[in-house]
């Protein structure tokens, strides 16, 4: 063993795989359950409303990834790297969740 012992801080690398890959899985399960409520749910009038309101809570569970990401310790490059790319990766599936809001804002449900 070497004169330096490598210490990581609580959860650091936890923190940042989850701010990768929250924009991700928060998108496909948006997508999901949202061809799944409009497929089941066509013509009722509330389907539209929990449309809108799953993309609200798709984009704040983005931006919860993004501050986990932002607040990841960052004790080197790699570290840096993936606390970034998390960044990065929560603003791209944000504006994908919102392109798909604005889409279901304007389209009928059942289109």
């Amino acid at each position: 063993m070497g004169a330096k012992a490598a210490v990581k801080a609580p959860g650091g690398d936890l923190a940042l795989w989850s701010g990768i890959l929250t924009g991700p899985i928060v998108f496909a399960m948006d997508l999901t359950i949202g061809y799944a409520l409009a497929n089941t749910r066509c013509g009722k009038p509330a389907t539209a409303l929990w449309l809108h309101v799953m993309t609200a809570v798709s984009l704040a569970a983005v931006a919860a990834g993004a501050v986990v990401a932002a607040r990841a310790p960052r004790e080197n490059e790699r570290a840096e790297f993936m606390a970034r790319f998390g960044l990065m990766n929560a603003a791209l599936f944000a504006i994908v969740i919102v392109a798909i809001g604005i889409a279901r804002f304007v389209l009928h449900v059942c289109y």
